[in-house]
This record gives C-alpha cells, sequence and structure tokens, in this order.
C-alpha cells in the first residue's frame, strides 16, 4: 500500500511540472519600439512610451501605434518559441536640410545633426537651427513638424550680417618729414579725418634767392636748401573694398614751402642768416589712400596733392605717406 501511495505522489509531482515547463515554453518576454513621441502597444495593451516590454504568449498579436489622435497603425506579429524577442515598428519622416551656404551645422532641438546638406529621421514638432557665424552670416531657425512617413525638405539662405563698424585710429609719417594722424569710423561706408605738419608754418614767396646750391657752396649770399614747411588738412569717405580692405578719398587745404638760408662761406663774417620760403604750394589738396586691416592692426598708405601755384619752379606739392594703427569695431546685432 504505501508502495502504491509514494508511486502516485511521484506522477502527480512529474505532471505538474510538466504543466509549469508547458507554460514556460507558452510565453515569452519580447520588447516592442516605435519611433519616439509615438506610443505603442499589444492586444490592447497601450504604453505610454514608444517602448514596451511584456510577457506574451506565443502565437499571433496585435500591434498598435499610436501618434495623437490623428494616427493609428495595427501590424500583425507572431511570436515564436525560438524566434526573436525585439520588434521594431518605426513611422518616423525624414527631414532633409540643404541651403546656402551649404557645409553649415545642423540641430533639431539644440542636439548637433552633421552638416548641410543632411538628412534627419524625425516625427513631430521640433526647432531647426543651421549656425551661422559672428562675422558674416545670421543663424538659420524654423519650427518644423513632420508627420509620420512624411518627407519634409526644408531649404534655407542664411541671411548676411552687416560690416562690423570699425573704428580707426592710424598714425602718419610724410615722406616730407612730417608727422599726423588719421582717425576713421567705417562699415560699408565711412568717412575719416587727418591732419599732418612738422611743426612750421611758412608761406611762401619769399625774397628769392640770388643763388643756391646743393653741396659746393661759395661766395656771399648764396643759399643752401635747409628743410621745408608742411602742414595739411584732409578730410573725406571711406568705403569698404572687400574683406581687410578700406579706399578713401577726401579734400582739404596744404602749406607746403620749400626753406632755405643764407650762407657765407668767404670767411668775412657777412652772413645774415637770413630764410627765405621762395617755392611751393598753397591752397586745395587731394587726398587718397588705402587702409590694410589684419586683425586689429591698420597699415596705411597714401598720397596727397596740394593744389596751386603749379609753374612755380621745383614746386614740392606731391607727397607720399604710410601709417600704422589699431582698430576697434562694434557689432550690429540684427533686429528680430
Amino acid at each position: 500500500m504505501k508502495r502504491f501511495i509514494f508511486a502516485l505522489m511521484l506522477l502527480f509531482s512529474g505532471a505538474v511540472c510538466g504543466l509549469r515547463a508547458q507554460a514556460v515554453s507558452d510565453s515569452l518576454r519580447i520588447s516592442l519600439s516605435t519611433s519616439p513621441g509615438a506610443e505603442i502597444g499589444i492586444d490592447g495593451d497601450m504604453s505610454s512610451t514608444n517602448l514596451l516590454h511584456k510577457k506574451v504568449a506565443v502565437g499571433k498579436h496585435k500591434v498598435t501605434v499610436r501618434f495623437g489622435a490623428s494616427y493609428t497603425k495595427e501590424y500583425d506579429l507572431v511570436v515564436e518559441a525560438g524566434g526573436k524577442r525585439e520588434f521594431a515598428f518605426p513611422i518616423a519622416g525624414r527631414l532633409v536640410v540643404d541651403g546656402t551656404p551649404a557645409g553649415r551645422r545642423v540641430y533639431v532641438d539644440g542636439m548637433p545633426q552633421g552638416k548641410a546638406p543632411v538628412t534627419v529621421e524625425l516625427l513631430g514638432d521640433h526647432n531647426l537651427r543651421v549656425e551661422g557665424d559672428e562675422l558674416k552670416f545670421y543663424d538659420f531657425t524654423q519650427r518644423v513638424s513632420i508627420s509620420p512617413f512624411q518627407d519634409l525638405t526644408v531649404g534655407y539662405t542664411l541671411a548676411k550680417r552687416p560690416p562690423r563698424l570699425y573704428g580707426m585710429a592710424i598714425a602718419n609719417y610724410s615722406f616730407k618729414g612730417a608727422y599726423g594722424a588719421t582717425l576713421a569710423m567705417c562699415r560699408r561706408w565711412g568717412a575719416y579725418l587727418r591732419v599732418l605738419t612738422n611743426g612750421n608754418w611758412h608761406n611762401y614767396g619769399a625774397p628769392n634767392p640770388p643763388h643756391y646750391v646743393n653741396n659746393d657752396y661759395s661766395g656771399i649770399g648764396y643759399y643752401k636748401k635747409a628743410g621745408n614747411s608742411y602742414s595739411l588738412g584732409a578730410i573725406g569717405v571711406m568705403v569698404r573694398c572687400m574683406d581687410g580692405l578700406y579706399a578713401y578719398a577726401g579734400g582739404g587745404f596744404g602749406n607746403y614751402a620749400k626753406r632755405y638760408t643764407s650762407i657765407d662761406l668767404s670767411g668775412e663774417g657777412n652772413d645774415v642768416n637770413m630764410e627765405c620760403y621762395p617755392y611751393g604750394a598753397r591752397g586745395g589738396a587731394l587726398d587718397l589712400g588705402v587702409v590694410y586691416k589684419w586683425r586689429a592692426l591698420l597699415v596705411q598708405a597714401g598720397y596727397t596733392t596740394i593744389f596751386g601755384d603749379k609753374d612755380m619752379p621745383n614746386g614740392g606739392y606731391h607727397d607720399f605717406y604710410v601709417g600704422l594703427g589699431f582698430s576697434i569695431h562694434k557689432h550690429k546685432k540684427r533686429n528680430k
């Protein structure tokens, strides 16, 4: 009798284990996913996100993908005991971003997506930004809405920034031996002021020297060259020709006179230390030049001519000058 009861107990235990093993083999834990922004469910059990992990029976099931209240799609799913356990049902559309200038960085909701032209899989509403820069272009921004399986192309053209407004301060040196300064402000167009002097102011036309020589002095009443008197003031317009290069033109008033001093090489003490300024020019002046900008450094080169008595012999009314200075800038913000 005891043996019979023990056999029945063994038979019952085996049946229970078999049922448990069959139940395990008839159900699996699977993972379902869809595009971010949508919801997914199986057999009517919906997840509030695009991911769902669930234990289901082996066999046929119905998967539902939902995007808002306007889009629902169902898929047939067969779960096999030895089959895969991860299933994806993407419904995202595609956003293609391309435009001028090409090669700009593209961001969606602040996340980098690469350089244009670029294709991004998206779903729903997003903030698109194409990166400009601090010198030439503003950013391009747009709010985009992508429906399931939609192909949307966004073409951009980056708006150009106006050139920066530069202030310029340049020290000048004239080949006639005078010093001065140029002050300017320029964006695309601007203006400048230039002044120059060697500290002397004499008008030409003093009594002409009877004789003058350069190196070989002899006799009483001879004169030698001893410098000049030079002053200039000019004002005009400036224009930005290209990146880093500016040109200007203006007019003003200038005075230039050659200076001579008397000499006496006879040894008789007849030197009267007389000075005269017989040659030169005085009147309106034309001023031209260019400024090259490298970072904050400015290099200048220019030409000036003083109109006046051009029939005067050896009239010194042509001048070249150079300059070196620095710049400061103010960035003009775009009104949005």
